[in-house]
């Protein structure tokens, strides 16, 4: 009965959302990132690179943002418009050396 209620809520066209409060948000840099994923939800880190060995890199992780999968579609589609605006304006990105497509290899350190 109650996922009855919650279902028949759900608007059936998309409605415009107005999001207040942007700029009282915390805001963290970052030049790394990775997404993990559990059968719930998908997981986006962001971090900073800290050290550039010959055998890898070490990046600070600073926040964990976790997404139900209907955000994470929503968030893929505006990143990739904005991105393509961001490009046509500014000239194609440079290579940081990880390949498109593919994962980014990361490890969790035990160093804070």
């Amino acid at each position: 009965m109650a996922n009855e209620q919650i279902e028949t809520a759900l608007p059936e066209e998309p409605k415009a959302l107005k999001l207040t409060g942007v700029s009282q948000c915390p805001m963290v840099y970052a030049n790394v990132g990775t997404v993990l994923s559990t059968p719930f939800d998908i997981q986006f880190v962001f971090g900073e690179l800290r050290e550039v060995t010959p055998d890898g890199a070490v990046a600070k992780a600073e926040i964990r943002v976790v997404v139900t999968p209907e955000l994470a579609e929503i968030v893929l589609r505006a990143l990739s418009t904005r991105l393509q605006m961001f490009i046509k304006q500014t000239g194609p990105l440079r290579n940081m050396g990880v390949q498109i497509g593919g994962e980014v290899p990361f490890t969790e350190g035990s160093n804070g």
